[in-house]
């Protein structure tokens, strides 16, 4: 061996040449015999593929001469690769003889195997034998992208890398949506240049969001190499798509029960097995019990179409004053986890029924709806008829209704009887109770019975003489000024 000292510096580069980046250097400085030798690398990056993958490199020396001598030395460079990875060629020698012009450079092109799993690797450079310098190596894999809240629902997608997640509407809040790499712990500026995250809100290659407070369908993708993986957020609302008219009494026939039908939905996609709770706005839910719409359930789940309904029953009466409420007319919301849906407020039209009343002189077949009488009787048949969508119902076998009647002790037949005042004509107006026994000197109604849904009765007079005018009203409709 020459009496050479020579300095010796060793540059290992593992190159992106398979994707046309130019691979950047760093290093470690070391003694080495004679000589000092020095590695520059930075970690290089690159997408699973599911197989082992080559990727050009390059060895660099920069031999200098420190004192001459006669003879040769030789520089064996070998590799310590981690288990599936390899270079090639896996050990060269590099020999500076006596005459040599320094500095030496020295550059030798190599082939860096990387392992087919994902991971961090190790490679590390020796000249005869002492470790020079290390590079690490990235394979990089697209695990997941998931969402930190939020049902998955089947949207039609037949790609198996594309999931679609369901979350109710709220006030406020945020999704967030998160890459996942094997290995983890990556740096952003570490990941492959292949690696792309798209959608949502901000710039992040890891995470974005998604705002809950409006309704609407977003998309985020992430993709790295040949994988690529999308998360389709569905911030759904909910409506409601039938509302019932009813009929007051709170019965459950066909009069006073009918379907409610809700949706819920985002960008047009009905989200199914969705939670939609159904509520009385205010002021409703302040009446008693019985005075209320009552739904067949409270909370329904959505069916596949993201559809569901349950029955709706009319309340026992119609208030036309409870703290400002319109006359005849409920409201009801639709709530999500709680949350009240901004503008589901749908108005309920809950109404008493249609009374109608004929009065008829014993042995004609003439109605008539008001007459003179005086110690005489005649015959009364009232029905109640409740119309919705041009079906009528016959709603006289399920209320309790009242006979009524007006009555004016003059000679002059009331212009007006429906709407005449009760001073009109020394007008007297009966109970409303249907105890009609204090007006027994004006005439009493009695014999009531339902017959043919129809409720008849007698009118007889009492011992005043005058124009009679009968009318009914519903019982269970209560009208309060």
């Amino acid at each position: 061996m020459a009496q050479r000292f020579c300095l010796l510096l060793l540059f290992l580069v593992i190159g992106l040449a398979q994707w046309g980046v130019a691979a950047p250097k760093g290093g470690l400085v070391t003694s080495l015999n004679s000589c000092e030798a020095s590695l520059d690398a930075s970690p290089p990056s690159y997408p699973w593929t599911g197989a082992a993958q080559g990727v050009a490199g390059q060895v660099e020396l920069s031999i200098v001469l420190v004192q001459s001598g006669p003879g040769q030395d030789d520089y064996q460079v070998t590799f310590d690769c981690p288990p599936g990875g390899s270079v090639t060629p896996s050990s060269f020698t590099v020999s500076v003889t006596a005459g040599s012009s320094f500095p030496v450079n020295y550059q030798k092109a190599i082939t860096v195997t990387l392992p087919a799993d994902p991971g961090q690797y190790t490679y590390k450079a020796l000249v005869n034998g002492v470790e020079q310098d290390t590079m690490i190596a990235y394979v990089v894999k697209l695990v997941s992208l998931l969402p930190d809240q939020g049902v998955v629902f089947d949207d039609g997608s037949s790609d198996p890398d594309t999931v679609a997640y369901a979350i109710p509407i709220a006030a406020s809040g945020n999704v967030t949506v998160t890459a996942t790499a094997n290995p983890t712990g990556i740096s952003e500026a570490n990941l492959p240049s292949s690696w792309s995250l798209t959608g949502g809100s901000g710039t992040g290659k890891y995470s974005r969001t998604v705002g809950k407070a409006t309704s609407a369908m977003t998309v985020i993708s992430c993709t790295c190499g040949s994988t690529t993986k999308t998360a389709k957020i569905y911030v759904y609302t909910a409506s409601i798509t039938s509302m019932p008219s009813l009929c007051a009494g709170g019965y459950s026939d066909a009069a006073h029960q009918d379907t409610i039908s809700v949706r819920a939905e985002a960008g047009g996609m009905g989200i199914p097995n969705a939670s939609v709770e159904l509520a009385l706005a205010s002021p409703l839910p302040n009446l008693p019990a019985d005075l209320k719409p009552t739904f067949g359930t409270t909370t329904l789940t959505t069916d596949t179409n993201g559809n569901a309904s349950t029955t709706l029953t009319s309340g026992k009466a119609v208030l036309p004053s409870v703290s400002g409420m319109t006359y005849s007319t409920a409201n009801v919301q639709v709530k999500l986890a709680g949350y009240a849906v901004p503008g589901s407020d749908t108005a309920l039209s809950i109404t008493a029924p249609t009374m109608t009343v004929a009065a008829y002189y014993p042995g004609t077949t003439d109605p008539v709806t008001v007459l003179y009488l005086y110690g005489d009787y005649c015959d009364l048949i009232g029905q109640a008829i409740w119309t919705r969508s041009s079906t009528q119902y016959n709603v006289t076998g399920t209320h309790d209704l009242n006979w009524r009647f007006k009555f004016w002790e003059s000679e002059e037949a009331p212009s007006d009887p429906e709407n005449d005042a009760t001073y009109d004509f020394d007008g007297i107006v009966s109970d409303e109770d249907a105890e009609f026994t204090w007006l027994t000197e004006y005439g009493l109604i009695e014999d009531q019975d339902v017959v043919d849904e129809e409720l008849t009765a007698t009118y007889t007079t009492g011992t005043h003489a005058g124009w009679i005018w009968w009318y009914m009203d519903d019982a269970d409709a209560q009208f309060e000024e």
